[in-house]
């Protein structure tokens, strides 16, 4: 039996399928070795071998003569470097395949009831399975952390997290990062200025209390971590991340088109598998890859890049990556990469899920004939098309000695669209499709709550936090399509109401408990009613316990502060304060008082008590 060679089965498999002739599809066993050969003419000669070995395998007998009347010599072909064969002019269809049919409608997954609230479709994203998480490990860090400071001699009380402070906390990274303040120091945001202050900050929580739950969020349990790190990197945050994704992938259906590329999430601390990326503004940070909606940019699917596992790179990274991400996917979906991703094994493996695939292709690729590489001699805005029966490359020069190189498994033919530079529909279509994942990247860097941070778990999980407030703006328009259409910043008015929607339950707690209410300044208490009227919640609110008839002066005028000696008769009670703003410093000859209570600080010990005057006696 003669040797056959790996083209001529290509050769023949090819011109089977332009006869429209599916029983030579298979005509070739795969596991025949042959050595490649040079010369074209010996195809015809070798293919009564050929016909011979897919009889014996298949046992079909087919028309030899009908076979052997193929014109191979009138075939114009291209060939790559490792004999990959294209075609010059497309094949013949009759028919839409199953490839480019969807057979599911884009749009907010069914389990979702059209009258979901914002708060309620931000949960669905940070679940509660999440937040058991983030109380949890925070109330473990925290109670370990006041454990050190009183044996080192200092005196502190640590007051558990829950879920609802968790999402005031939450509220607040969001607002902030509406109003473009994440950025801001601390105590700005808390700052008493009548010119610059923001209500809502302090009326949800103290000052220290928002940096205590920033330094001692965590996601793991730390007891086990350092198993876990020796074989996953991303062992502090695995299981708050993969809850997250899979919240993503449940809904919401995709339209037919999806993007996959890189995100960079800005961090400059220590971390092992941080990256340097020039093409990004940030430069050095986290490296995602996501999986996006093109109409909607709409995060379906992530995957954070961890580095080289062990001392063996990594082969096949980006053909690895989009099988990952795409196999959530239901079939029928276009799928656009750039050419860190983009290769003809791709195309075939995502043909088998039937998906199809449009990206641009590096010039190292050995499937490409030195037809479609650069060079002086073509001409500017022409395009040099390959054809197989299931897959079209495209060559075109957008400049003199330059081209671009493309492949898609979703475009059939030679079409070139209107304009002076005589563009491929491949290229247009890609053009079109290949910006999901910086659109996703644009809108969480407009309003990022993502806060400066020498702890990447706590940079990766505020990016989760904007990833799932872009989710959840997509689903709420798609929802509401006449929410706020006249507005072009409907976003930012959405984080905004967000925002307020989370700290809203924490708030009624701290109007409503009496032994927090009594803790509240004044101001806090106003600004926690105008805050809660302002949403509609007026059944909680209730107006701060005064005085019917405060004191008057020998004037006759009402006086709202008094000052009085440190020596003066007074009754008072003492009693430990968690969460308190500083109003005045302790100690003083005197000190100010405003009617009924007082707030001392200072160095001494005394700046975690209160003062209650229940009577007052001044000589």
């Amino acid at each position: 039996m003669a040797t056959v060679s790996s083209r001529t089965r290509k050769i023949v498999q090819l011109i089977a399928a332009a006869q429209n002739s599916e029983e030579y599809d298979n005509c070739v066993d795969d596991d025949l070795d042959a050595e490649p050969i040079d010369d074209s003419s010996e195809v015809e000669d070798n293919i009564e071998t050929i016909i011979e070995e897919r009889d014996e395998i298949t046992g079909d007998s087919t028309d030899d003569e009908e076979m052997m009347d193929i014109d191979l010599q009138g075939e114009e072909i291209w060939f790559g470097k490792d004999e990959t064969f294209w075609l010059k002019t497309p094949l013949a269809r009759k028919r839409i395949r199953s490839k480019n049919v969807i057979r599911s409608a884009a749009g907010v997954h069914r389990s979702v009831p059209p009258s979901t609230s914002m708060i309620e479709l931000f949960k669905l994203f940070i679940s509660a399975d999440i937040m058991r998480d983030l109380v949890t490990f925070t109330n473990q860090r925290g109670r370990f952390e006041v454990e050190n400071r009183i044996r080192a001699g200092k005196t502190m009380v640590y007051k558990d997290v829950d879920e609802i402070e968790i999402y005031a906390y939450i509220g607040l990274l969001i607002c902030a990062g509406a109003l473009k303040s994440n950025r801001e120091p601390v105590g700005m945001l808390w700052q008493d200025d009548h010119c610059f202050k923001r209500p809502i900050y302090s009326a949800t929580m103290p000052r220290t209390r928002f940096s205590q739950i920033t330094s001692w969020m965590r996601f793991d349990d730390k007891d086990t971590r350092e198993q876990r790190r020796q074989y996953d990197k991303l062992a502090p945050i695995r299981n708050v991340l993969e809850m997250f994704v899979n919240n993503c992938q449940k809904y919401y259906n995709p339209g037919s088109h999806l993007t996959i590329d890189e995100q960079l999430v800005p961090f400059r601390g220590r971390c092992p598998f941080r990256v340097y990326m020039k093409s990004k503004p940030a430069k050095y940070g986290i490296k995602i890859w996501c999986l996006a909606d093109v109409d909607t940019a709409y995060c379906k699917n992530l995957q954070v890049y961890l580095g080289k596992q062990g001392n063996t790179p990594e082969r096949d990274q980006g053909r690895r990556v989009v099988l990952d991400l795409v196999s959530v996917l239901s079939p029928g979906h276009g799928i656009t990469t750039d050419n860190f991703f983009t290769s003809l094994e791709l195309v075939e493996d995502l043909l088998d899920k039937k998906m199809t695939l449009c990206g641009t292709l590096r010039k190292n690729k050995t499937c490409i004939p030195p037809e479609f590489m650069p060079t002086r001699k073509r001409e500017i805005y022409s395009s040099i098309f390959g054809f197989q029966p299931e897959i079209t490359m495209v060559s075109y020069v957008p400049k003199v000695n330059q081209s671009v190189i493309l492949l898609s498994s979703e475009h059939r033919d030679s079409a070139i669209s209107e304009g002076s530079k005589r563009k491929p529909e491949i290229i247009t279509h890609y053009n079109a499709t290949k910006g999901a994942v910086d659109t996703l990247d644009k809108m969480i860097a407009e309003y990022t709550c993502n806060r400066q941070s020498k702890r990447w778990p706590a940079t990766l999980f505020m990016n989760i936090i904007d990833i799932a407030a872009v989710n959840a703006f997509v689903m709420w328009v798609h929802l509401n399509p006449e929410w706020e259409r006249q507005y072009l910043d409907k976003r930012r008015m959405f984080l905004l109401e967000l925002g307020k929607r989370l700290v809203q339950p924490h708030l009624q707690r701290r109007i409503s408990d009496p032994t927090i209410k009594s803790r509240l300044t004044i101001n806090t208490r106003q600004n926690i009613k105008n805050i809660l009227e302002e949403l509609g919640d007026h059944h909680n609110v209730q107006e701060p316990e005064e005085d019917a008839n405060p004191p008057k002066s020998a004037e006759g005028e009402s006086e709202e502060l008094k000052e009085i000696d440190i020596d003066s008769e007074a009754e008072v009670t003492i009693f430990p304060v968690e969460d308190m703003e500083i109003r005045s410093v302790w100690p003083l000859p005197k000190i100010i008082l405003a009617p009924k209570w007082i707030r001392p600080t200072g160095e001494t010990t005394l700046k975690k008590c209160a003062v209650y005057f229940t009577s007052l006696v001044v000589n």
